[in-house]
């Protein structure tokens, strides 16, 4: 223990509770520190807050005071976690300038990392939220290792720390890395951590412009860039979609050999990366890379995008420009697919893209023609009929399902509900014209596993798809048509 006469002038109490609502701001008297405890580096300590502590006049909150000699540049991260109350942390230097404190969220355990400006003695406060805040507590202290330069290839194993420099697009914390190419790479970057919500930026020096970002990569928060880059200088900004967000993460930098395509067949995978070389969508505000389609017969086709690296955005175009489909999550999971009727031969586009302006990387397309399945039989209006699915009937292109197909034909304009219910299946219900276009669908309506549509019908010949949601289901089924009234 040192003297309890040790004090620290204008140590900024009150900023220790005030990061609570995300402020903080020193008050102007000093403030007596009755104990300091030394603590080493990477230390585990063990407390009570009790009626015998400190108290922050601020809040009325109990404080426990800690002395911790840091070198120029270390990197100390606090932990304290209780079971009891919601503890806060703050780091001043001897002079009683602040570091760092908590914020939001509160809760049983926070977290504090902070480097040293400079190397002396600083003082690591444990406290509450409030006057009532007394119990058990638990403090470790560890000194956190950093790569502070990248090289291509490589990785480095780095820490997002307060206080530093603010990210332009989360506005948090943030960690850069720059590199330099000397010819044209394709490059991969890739954001790791198991803290955080990883986000990257990717920043041309040169123009000094953000050329590219990504959020979520194959289905977790961990963050990917795949890009074809010229020659030049680049910096990387590691941070978290988060704002506050602090942690370990992994940083690595790549060049790959990636396989691309050079035409669109169908039936065979076209491989592309989707980079810097993406050029406008037609009437969209996306950019995207365009895949020349060539139609020789007239049918039913299908195209899947599926990607690894982003979230697949598909859109289908006439050769000039008319959108005719496009599609986000049809595919399963964060993959896009297409299933459109073409009444006559010709040229088209598909447009490989992403759900957000910022994903890109690597992806396939793959296109295949479709044939009908034959309906079973004809529904009329006002009637219901009995149906099972079984391993005999035909596989649903859009869900892999089992599926039978009935005709409607539709005299008048009419406004149509149509019902599929079971108790042994998890229903879904697609309406379809009668080339195959996609119309509506349906999984289930409120608090049922049951399916329906009501939709505006105009005169001609319809498909319904009986299927479920889910591939392994057979069971029987009653699909059921009326008319809900004449349009005018």
């Amino acid at each position: 223990m040192l003297s309890s006469s040790r004090s620290v002038l204008a140590l900024a109490v009150c900023s220790l509770l005030l990061a609570s609502c995300g402020t903080t701001r020193a008050i102007s008297f000093p403030f007596l520190i009755k104990d300091v405890e030394r603590l080493r580096a990477n230390e585990e300590r063990s407390g009570v807050l009790g009626a015998q502590e400190a108290i922050n006049p601020a809040t009325g909150a109990p404080y426990r005071t800690y002395e911790i000699r840091l070198r120029t540049g270390d990197v100390l991260l606090a932990t304290v976690s209780s079971s009891g109350f919601s503890p806060a942390l703050s780091l001043f230097t001897q002079d009683g300038t602040l570091v760092g404190t908590t914020g939001h969220p509160p809760g049983r355990r926070v977290s504090l990392t902070r480097r040293a400006p400079e190397a002396g003695s600083y003082i690591l406060v444990v406290s509450g939220l409030s006057s009532g805040d007394f119990g058990p507590f638990e403090l470790r202290t560890e000194l956190i290792e950093t790569d502070d330069e990248l090289s291509l290839p490589g990785e480095v194993q780095g820490h997002l720390i307060g206080g530093g420099a603010l990210h332009p697009t989360t506005s948090g914390h943030m960690n850069a890395y720059r590199f330099d190419l000397s010819e044209t790479s394709t490059v991969g970057i890739t954001l790791r951590s198991t803290d955080f919500d990883a986000f990257l930026s990717l920043v041309d020096l040169e123009s000094g412009n953000i050329i590219a970002e990504n959020d979520d990569f194959g289905g977790t928060t961990d963050s990917r860039l795949v890009m074809d880059l010229g020659p030049g200088t680049y910096e990387i900004l590691a941070t978290s979609y988060d704002r506050d967000s602090i942690g370990r993460y992994t940083l690595s930098l790549e060049k790959l050999e990636v396989e691309r395509s050079r035409e669109f067949q169908l039936e065979s995978p076209f491989f592309g990366l989707l980079g810097a070389n993406r050029r406008p969508v037609p009437a969209s505000r996306r950019e995207g890379y365009p895949i020349s389609v060539h139609i020789e017969q007239p049918g039913l086709y299908d195209f899947t995008m599926r990607s690894e690296d982003f979230d697949s955005y598909l859109v289908l175009t006439t050769d000039c420009g008319t959108v005719l489909e496009m599609d986000d999550d049809s595919g399963g999971g964060l993959d896009a697919r297409i299933t459109h009727y073409f009444p006559e031969p010709g040229s088209y586009v598909l447009w490989a893209t992403s759900q957000s302006a910022d994903g890109g990387g690597r992806y396939t397309v793959l296109g295949r023609g479709l044939s009908l399945p034959e309906p079973i039989s004809t529904i009329s209006m006002g009637t219901s009929i009995e149906g099972e699915l079984t391993d005999e009937s035909d596989v649903c292109h859009r869900r892999g399902s089992p599926i039978e197909y009935y005709s409607l034909i539709i005299e008048k304009p009419k406004e149509v509900q149509i019902d599929l219910m079971s108790d042994q299946i998890d229903t879904y219900l697609v309406l379809e014209t009668e080339s195959g276009s996609l119309i509506d669908e349906n999984d289930d309506i409120p608090s049922s596993t049951n399916s329906r549509l009501v939709k505006d019908l105009v005169p001609g010949t319809y498909r319904i798809g009986a299927t479920s949601f889910d591939e392994a289901d057979r069971g029987g089924f009653t699909l059921m048509v009326r008319a809900v009234r004449d349009l005018d």
